[in-house]
């Protein structure tokens, strides 16, 4: 899914508008294993970690 999204961004590129980034919310929540399968297809996390209550992750992808 992460690559036809990356194909669906590169698309849109060429023919309509820029994208610039792919953006997820990790749900670290009910699994906390899934920002490490982010990280490890190339998401940086996004500045807002600061807040520690949070339930999910903003990462993005360029």
């Amino acid at each position: 899914m992460i690559e036809m999204a990356a194909h669906i961004a590169e698309a849109c590129n060429e023919q309509y508008f820029a994208c610039r980034f792919i953006t997820v919310d990790a749900d670290i929540e009910h699994n906390e294993s899934v920002m490490e399968f982010y990280l490890k297809n190339g998401f940086v996390l996004n500045d807002e970690m600061n807040n520690k209550k949070r339930k999910v992750v903003s990462m993005r992808e360029y």
